[in-house]
């Protein structure tokens, strides 16, 4: 046996069985046998000495017979040979004599060594020795995938794909400038022209290692979002880990390897660039285990406190970990009596090659503590409930800080617009699911597949669990389950919408496949450790199962791109490999070898590591990007947003990207008042309104693109950022360059709030084209009319435009055209206009002369509207409206004050995305608040001059941070 720490003992020869909790007492106990047969060796010791004094008396029994001999016998031969015997005997017994000093000085050697070992505790391994290694074994694991996908500082690449890319390093862009510069946690203008950043923060932000960027330079960001990554994973590994360790009461070191399995499987593989996620994926196993603390000791505040750290760190997945958390409760309740089952199993183990019987042993039970005995009756199960939904409601009040003023703003955004599906369906056929736990299978990003994966060896784990004798069958019933209750899930739309906080995910399917990969890991575990009782014929029959799964899926998905030839040989070698590991490991436990056993075991770790690691490398591959790249405009965006912060420092107005941009979030990246945004909170009416003028829209998301003079100058925004050179006018004019990057001024730019006559001047007919909606617009709001003029419709491969005098030539993609790209030709110079193929994209070529010779080409035959617009009838109708603007004094994050003198009464429009988070006082006295069209806030101004304020505070967090603290009150008393 190996050494034991903390009253446990690391059973060094079995692979994978767990040891016996070993009180002290039974310490003692171990140490008094060890001295009892020390003693007996020493008595049988002393039975030889005996037998040796016997045969000395007997030798000289015979030495007397043969003196007559010498004496009597005149025979000198028989003289001779009597003497012979004679001497011969005296050596034998010399030797003896010295063979039995030797043997005695060896046994006291060993009795003293023996006493020495039984008069000190034996060498322990730390708690903090298993678990480091569990945190730093992944680690370095990353370090390796890391290095293989060059990423910084082992290349110019860092880990940001799909929404990494868009959304999560901008905010971590915005997070960082706030910390620094003390900003408001509260709101941003720097993102879709105005957003609640308390809002932000619970799913993008709340993460506690993730608000230490501040220690590193802003151009750091990235390498610190990938070295994040790497670290949480490793931290799930030590969880999962942990969470073994103290279930079933083990300190062995496989436990490591089954946390890889956890914390390296297809789902972290693939979604790992979801960071804000991962705290929720390491807090599963301890959430876990303070549920089986709660349900059979009564002990809840492990429970309490990390379900309301993980809702606290992510609000989204910690949705999925409640509901994982009532259907685990209703697993533990189900087979909570089998903790008392008094059924006997043999155990045995093998010495020198042959089998000893050990003492029958019970059941297993399914958690390491020490528990109420007895059966579960009604009453304890009304008394668990209770304190599981009171230590829930607990856990859940912890996060109402994050979840109250997240709520408020789900509902302004498309999240709110869903609805339950009417009827049951399957997504794809229920073998596919099966099919996803193979070896190398590309995660799916977008789709309904989930991603299972998790290790090879499961696929044989999981039969042999089924047969396991050592398991209760009701918890094998219930487990087996559980299992299938998510497989389900996976591929049924009802279900899946619930999981997801009742609603559709926007790709990245089976987001709670973690938690079914936590099962089959703790289920795999639970085999291993029991590795030693199941017989040759149980491994083969398992070895067939999967044998014949692969080929059936081979068969089905014949010619697939996903499961190709290479994902079925590959995931077929690695069952062969594991099946051949474990007979090795049987051979070598029943022979006793122990070195044999000890190469086996670590042959097996390595092979393990080896299988996620290039797992999870293959899959993370899809997610490099150019860190050069990623900031190739830093410098000079930077040094045109300062400049334009010298021309007008007191002043609040919006900056763009004409083109050029990055991400819909290049503002809060660099640091400027933007109009983009693409986030899950995305303001649903804005985001159709900007549709309905044209501006680009998606799913949660709208921006600057298809911007008109028209619309750019509604919005405010004074500044355009260009990596070309743009046509100047008296509408648009050059400011300032660097570094590539160009500063336009728009010279008819309005402030942040202004005068319309009233909230019914902002509607307009939604079946208009959406050049027409504008006209329409400005001939409402200012009672100018036709300031874009139809040139005529073109439907050609090559389309010649043709000025009919200075003006902004504009044309519109209609929704019939199946073109996605279209390239305008002014005098030689080519302007590429991408992702066409939303509703009526307006393309702004920009102010042509008289003369200028226009060709305009698409990746298809496009079909386009031709608009010319009078930059005279633009000035004359903002000129109009910025007689009723809001002159700005003063401005903050949170606060606006201004003065305005409305030339009559009307609504005073401003264009800050609706929040009633925003309060409006005009003359010190607070106005009522509405929606114009549920985008914008207005209020009722009356003729004359007034001092208007605006303030922000979010609501539901002033509420949320009280409840947050009754919580934590809660749990302390």
């Amino acid at each position: 046996n190996g050494a034991g720490f903390n009253g446990y003992v690391v059973d060094s020869n079995n692979f994978g069985s767990v040891s016996k909790d070993e009180s002290y007492e039974q310490y003692k106990k171990n140490s008094d046998n060890e001295a009892d047969s020390i003693i007996a060796e020493l008595r049988e010791q002393e039975r030889l000495e005996r037998q040796d004094v016997e045969r000395a008396r007997s030798a000289e029994r015979n030495e007397e017979t043969l003196q007559p001999v010498l004496h009597t016998s005149s025979n000198k031969k028989l003289r001779d040979a009597a003497e012979r015997i004679k001497v011969e005997e005296a050596k034998r017994k010399a030797k003896e004599a010295e063979k039995v000093k030797k043997e005695n000085e060896k046994a006291m050697k060993n009795a003293a060594r023996a006493s020495k070992r039984a008069s000190k505790p034996k060498k322990e391994m730390s708690n903090k020795q298993l678990y480091a290694l569990a945190f730093i074994i992944p680690l370095g694991l990353m370090v390796i995938i890391y290095a293989f996908l060059k990423i910084y500082p082992f290349g110019d690449n860092v880990y940001l794909r799909c929404d990494s890319w868009h959304q999560y390093a901008p905010f971590f862009g915005e997070l960082w400038e706030k910390i620094r510069a003390g900003g408001s946690f509260t709101y941003s203008w720097n993102i879709g022209m105005g957003t609640n950043f308390s809002a932000i923060i619970p799913y993008y932000l709340a993460s506690p290692i993730d608000w230490l960027i501040f220690i590193f330079p802003k151009d750091d960001i990235l390498e610190v979002i990938s070295y994040i990554i790497a670290l949480k994973v490793a931290a799930s590994s030590l969880t999962c880990t942990i969470y073994l360790t103290k279930h079933f009461r083990t300190k062995r070191l496989s436990t490591i390897a089954f946390g890889l399995m956890y914390a390296m499987s297809a789902y972290m593989a693939g979604y790992v660039w979801n960071n804000m996620w991962l705290d929720v994926i390491i807090m599963l196993p301890i959430v876990f285990l303070g549920l089986e603390k709660l349900v059979f000791e009564d002990s809840c505040l492990l429970y309490a406190l990390s379900l309301g750290f993980s809702i606290f760190s992510n609000y989204y997945i910690g949705i999925i970990l409640c509901i994982s958390c009532v259907l685990y409760y209703i697993v533990l309740i189900l087979i909570y009596n089998v903790r008392d089952h008094k059924s006997l199993l043999p155990r045995f183990k093998y010495v020198n090659g042959e089998r000893v019987d050990l003492p029958p042993e019970g059941i297993h039970r399914p958690a390491a503590s020490d528990i109420e005995e007895g059966p579960l009756t009604v009453g304890m199960f009304f008394k668990k409930t209770f304190r599981f939904g009171f230590y829930s409601l607990i856990g859940g009040m912890c996060g109402a800080v994050m979840i109250l003023p997240e709520a408020y703003a789900l509902s302004l955004s498309a999240s709110g617009q869903s609805s339950f599906p009417k009827s049951l369906s399957e997504y794809y056929p229920l073998i596919e699911t099966f099919a996803r736990h193979l070896f190398n299978v590309p995660t799916a990003i977008s789709g309904y597949l989930p991603s299972l994966y998790c290790g090879i060896v499961i696929l044989l784990l999981v039969p042999l669990y089924i047969i396991d004798k050592r398991v209760n069958l009701r918890e094998k019933v219930v487990k087996v389950a559980l299992l299938l209750f998510f497989i389900l899930s996976f591929d049924l739309n009802v279900p899946d919408y619930i999981w997801h906080g009742f609603h559709f995910p926007n790709c990245l399917p089976s987001r709670q496949s973690f938690v079914y990969v936590f099962i089959l890991v703790v289920i795999g575990y639970e085999v291993i450790r029991d590795l030693m009782y199941f017989e040759a014929k149980d491994l083969l029959g398992a070895f067939g199962i999967v044998l014949l799964f692969i080929v059936y899926t081979d068969s089905k998905f014949s010619g697939s791109d996903i499961y190709t030839t290479s994902v079925i040989f590959s995931s077929l070698g690695f069952v062969v490999l594991y099946l051949a590991l474990m007979f090795l490991y049987r051979t070598a436990r029943m022979k006793s070898k122990k070195v044999m056993k000890r190469v086996v075991t670590v042959v097996a770790f390595v092979v393990v590591s080896a299988e996620l690691t290039y797992n999870m490398g293959n899959n993370m591959s899809l997610g490099c990007a150019s860190r050069s790249g990623y900031l190739r405009d830093n410098k000079g965006v930077d040094a045109v947003v300062d400049y334009a912060e010298q021309l007008t420092p007191d002043e609040f107005y919006r900056i763009e990207k004409f083109n050029g941009y990055r991400t819909r979030n290049d503002g809060a990246w660099s640091n400027y008042r933007s109009t983009s945004v693409f986030t899950s909170i995305t303001n649903y009416e804005v985001e159709k309104l900007f549709g309905k003028l044209g501006l680009l829209k998606g799913g949660n998301s709208y921006g600057f693109g298809g911007a008109t003079p028209v619309t750019a100058s509604l919005l405010g925004v004074k500044y355009e950022i260009s990596n070309s050179v743009l046509k100047e006018s008296s509408h648009l004019t050059y400011v300032y360059g660097e570094d590539g990057e160009l500063l336009y001024q728009n010279n008819d730019a309005l402030p942040i709030g202004f005068m319309i006559k009233s909230a019914d001047s902002f509607d307009f007919n939604s079946s208009y084209n959406v050049i027409d909606a504008q006209n329409d617009l400005m001939q409402n709001l200012t009672g100018i009319s036709d300031i874009f003029t139809y040139m005529g419709n073109l439907n050609a491969d090559n389309c010649e435009i043709v000025p009919t005098a200075d003006q902004y030539i504009l044309v519109v993609v209609r929704n019939n055209s199946d073109c996605k790209t279209l390239y305008a030709n002014i005098n030689g110079e080519t302007t590429t206009f991408n992702y066409l193929d939303t509703d009526n994209m307006i393309c702004n070529l920009g102010f042509a002369h008289l003369g200028d010779e226009i060709t305009v080409t698409g990746s298809s035959r496009p079909d386009l509207l031709v608009y010319s617009m009078s930059v005279e009838k633009l000035t004359e109708a903002m000129n109009s409206l910025k007689a009723g603007g809001l002159a700005v004094t003063k401005f903050s994050d949170t606060k606006i004050e201004g003065s305005v003198n409305a030339p009559e009464g009307g609504t005073m429009m401003f264009t800050i995305p609706y929040d009633e988070g925003w309060s409006v006082y005009v003359d010190g006295k607070k106005a009522n608040t509405y929606s114009i069209r549920g985008a914008f806030i207005g209020v009722d101004m009356t003729e004359g001059s007034h001092d208007v304020k605006l303030k922000y505070t979010p609501k539901g967090l002033s509420a949320g941070f009280i409840i947050t603290i009754i919580a934590l009150v809660l749990i302390v008393i």
